[in-house]
């Protein structure tokens, strides 16, 4: 069976020479390209690419981010092509495949290609993807992409009123609206600005500069109101970090 593989960068003629390479390995088979995060992340989840030749500084959304974005079931092996080498490090530690730094050559591309075959039959998938989602939970996350209907939003962390978790999703609330991210409140919250995001509850972690005003709440507890008029819960347990941060 063919490698399914997508190829997404922003440079025309970048993709038009990865094409012409790909094309003349009979065990890859080439289901799309895209030219920018967004445009991967809906072609991702259309064709279910098993291998990924990935640029990292796109529109819209850079490689990483287009990582951070997929769905576990969702994840290929991955190959960053890109013009610096100074994202190699991070690539390699979010469990990238390989990472051929442009101007690279057909000798080198089809090395790359060999070893994603080689990997499609030797790697235990499951331990791959958890290894990555682990390092992506390290970093700080400045932005959240989610789907909303047929396309993907892109919310900057600063304009989160709070996270609510609900069984294996987490809601992301801003103003009046909450959108669905899959993921747990223990990874997530690990990711996150600890000066900018508090645990309040069990079921909540909120934004503190957010914060227009707070109440009186339940068992000693507090309600946080937020500039959109969110209402966030604070136990009494959390009360006492969340008035110590505002101090």
């Amino acid at each position: 069976m063919k490698l399914r593989t997508l190829l997404v960068d922003d440079e025309p003629l970048a993709l038009e020479r990865l094409q012409g390479f790909l094309e003349k390995d009979e065990e890859l088979e080439l289901v799309g390209c895209a030219t920018d995060g967004l445009q991967a992340l809906e072609a991702i989840r259309s064709q279910k690419p098993e291998l990924l030749f990935l640029d990292i500084q796109m529109p819209e959304l850079d490689g990483f981010e287009v990582l951070e974005a997929l769905d576990p079931e969702a994840m290929p092996l991955v190959v960053f092509a890109t013009a610096f080498d100074r994202y190699a490090i991070r690539a390699f530690e979010a469990r990238a495949l390989d990472y051929l730094l442009k101007p690279f050559g057909e000798a080198r591309l089809r090395e790359a290609a060999q070893r994603a075959k080689e990997a499609r039959r030797a790697l235990d998938a499951q331990g791959r993807l958890q290894g990555l989602l682990q390092d992506i939970g390290s970093r700080r996350k400045e932005r959240f992409v989610v789907r909303h209907g047929d396309r993907f939003l892109v919310i900057p962390a600063r304009e989160v009123d709070a996270i609510e978790a609900e069984a294996n999703y987490m809601w992301i609330h801003r103003g009046q609206d909450a959108f669905p991210l899959r993921a747990t409140l223990g990874t997530l919250e690990q990711s996150l600005d600890p000066e900018v995001f508090l645990r309040t509850h069990r079921s909540w972690i909120l934004n503190v500069h957010r914060i227009r005003e707070l109440l009186p709440g339940a068992k000693g507890g507090l309600v946080a109101v937020t500039a959109s008029g969110s209402h966030v819960p604070v136990s009494a347990a959390h009360r006492k970090h969340l008035e110590e941060r505002l101090a």
